[in-house]
């Protein structure tokens, strides 16, 4: 027997209850709002045309009042009823099931509501709550259910509304069947080490939350954790907390510095795991002075000693400084560990008629890996059609293309924000290769890119830069507009998704007179990117700025842009794509 009770009213758009009560409801209306000292602990959902709000209360009606008359995010929606849930299962439970249903009606009209799905109106995303676990399993479920009924949701079945946010990818993208085929080998030996390699945009972050649902659940039942980057690990946190699966989110060194030993640890972009390099000494005392403790050189070794079984993601042309686990050094910690092979992109889509007949994706990752000149075992075994990086110039309309050139920066932005005016819903940057000083970091009155009147910073906080995680909805707005116009780092992007990008090829990258291609350290300034004097190799530095243009150029969705600094630059990426 359900131990809670559903009422629904139908409203005016001025607040006033329009529809009649029976009997029963009376008596339940007047009880849940009696001022008689007892806790009526309410969670009540409006719902409109295109509108919805999730509160909690203590008797609802005195806070329906304040609703109508002075709250402004609220009276922004419309609203033509509201449905009260109350009883047992709802006293002293409020800020799990508010937070709870906040989160999982918006991924409900997301997914089933297309192509207008209902405008969220909560300032917040609820408040933090102990127990919201147990409750996400035993008790939301019934209450969705009759919600569900009541036709406030749109999909019954809850765990399939959490399970399908979780495994949606970029552009509305969903596990392919290689992907699928990849976890259940890795399923099939759970308790040993696996490598899953693939290049940007191949379905990482599907395998990596496919494995962490299962390996979770019955029949497995693991302890899992998993190791990411700073800049995601909010995010990565925030996509898990709903879930209702016990998976643990740390930035790397919680789990290679840490105590807690896990059943499976699953890495996400592993090769950014350091290694111990002395110039970065400073900068990872505690993972030097682990590593001095377990008579170990890198922190892949570190998060073995911390996990039953590992699973990396695995893409060797993501490193970006020196302190990352070379390649040799990952290969000799893997040895023996079972190999997986991720070769279909799934991030990028590039626009054209074509696109039912190939996938453009592929093609413009094996043009990008060609023209960057990267060793021919490294290069993917597509043909590609350099029509994609050069039609730009014979269209009518070039922002209906995928790649194109820019003549400046601030054409960069213009870009963006016409892209972004025309799919509000989209999240498009700017980012550039480590070409400035940072001077705002520490002078807020600074500006570190200067193009005629235009002026930009940096990014001013690597963690949540593309996707700012706040419990305060408004705020979370206004630090994306912010960040939408500043001008993001390679250290701010990598593993994120993006819609639209305008990237800055800086004076990092030239051409030599041969025409090869190869790092400038005079115009590079992330002082931990490039290597020390004593270990100083051209080869090597020419690696890191070509991985930090793959990385960027290999972030957008649905459009990407690129201003080249350098005019030798840009005449030798046109000749090379006309040739």
């Amino acid at each position: 027997m359900a131990k809670f009770e559903i009422m629904v009213r139908d409203i005016d758009a001025k607040g006033c209850f329009t529809s009649p009560m029976s009997p029963k409801e009376t008596t339940m209306w007047k009880t849940i709002n009696a001022n008689d000292g007892r806790a009526h602990d309410v969670i009540y959902v409006y719902s409109g045309p295109r509108d919805f709000y999730v509160g909690q209360t203590v008797g609802f009606l005195n806070r329906h009042g304040q609703h109508y008359k002075n709250d402004q995010p609220f009276m922004k929606g419309r609203y033509d009823r509201v449905a009260i849930i109350f009883g047992q299962a709802v006293n002293g439970n409020l800020d799990a099931l508010e937070s709870l249903l906040i989160g999982d009606m918006e991924k409900d009209n997301q997914h089933y509501r297309k192509p207008v799905p209902l405008r969220r109106w909560n300032k917040t995303e609820g408040n933090k709550s102990q127990n919201k676990m147990q409750i996400a399993s035993m008790v939301e479920p019934l209450i969705w259910r009759s919600l569900y009924e009541k036709g406030f949701v749109c999909n019954p079945n809850l765990a399939e509304v959490k399970q399908k946010d979780l495994m949606v990818g970029p552009g509305d993208t969903y596990p392919t069947e290689l992907e699928k085929k990849i976890v259940e080998s890795i399923l099939d030996k759970a308790d040993e080490n696996h490598v899953v390699q693939g290049y940007a945009g191949t379905g990482k972050t599907f395998v990596i939350c496919m494995l962490a649902d299962r390996l979770s659940r019955e029949p497995y039942n693991k302890r899992v954790a998993i190791a990411v980057k700073d800049n995601v690990a909010k995010l990565y946190k925030s996509k898990f907390r709903t879930w209702g699966t016990p998976v643990i989110v740390e930035p790397y060194s919680g789990i290679s510095c840490g105590d807690k030993r896990y059943d499976v640890v699953i890495v996400d972009e592993s090769h950014r795991l350091r290694r111990r390099y002395p110039k970065t000494k400073f900068l990872h005392k505690q993972l030097w002075q682990q590593c001095e403790k377990f008579g170990m050189d890198n922190e892949l070794e570190l998060i073995k000693v911390k996990a039953g079984s590992v699973i990396l993601m695995y893409d060797a042309l993501q490193t970006l400084r020196p302190d990352d686990i070379t390649p040799v050094e990952f290969e000799r910690a893997t040895a023996g560990w079972n190999w997986e092979h991720l070769t279909h992109q799934v991030r990028i889509n590039p626009f054209s008629p074509e696109s039912q007949k190939k996938n453009l994706g592929d093609e413009y990752v094996a043009g990008l890996i060609d023209f960057l000149q990267y060793p021919a075992d490294i290069a993917p075994s597509v043909q590609y059609d350099k029509a994609i990086f050069s039609l730009y110039k014979d269209a009518d309309d070039p922002s209906s293309k995928y790649f194109g050139v820019c003549d400046s920066i601030q054409e960069l932005f213009e870009y963006i924000d016409f892209m972004g005016n025309l799919h509000p819903d989209t999240i498009n940057r700017v980012v550039a290769g480590y070409t400035r000083k940072w001077d705002s970091r520490n002078d807020s009155d600074a500006y570190d890119w200067i193009e005629g009147n235009q002026r930009w910073k940096w990014n001013s906080t690597f963690e949540g830069w593309v996707n700012p995680v706040r419990s305060d909805i408004e705020k979370a707005r206004a630090l994306a507009n912010q960040y939408h116009d500043e001008i993001g780092c390679v250290h701010s992007v990598q593993g994120e998704d993006l819609n639209y990008v305008g990237v800055i090829v800086g004076k990092d990258l030239g051409v030599d007179g041969e025409g090869n291609l190869v790092g400038v350290k005079a115009n590079y300034f992330d002082k931990n990117g490039i290597p020390s004097k004593d270990d100083f190799d051209q080869d090597t530095f020419t690696r890191f700025i070509k991985n930090n243009y793959f990385m960027l150029m290999t972030r957008a969705i649905d459009g990407i842009r690129v201003y080249f600094e350098d005019p030798d630059m840009r005449d030798r990426f046109e000749n090379f794509m006309r040739s």
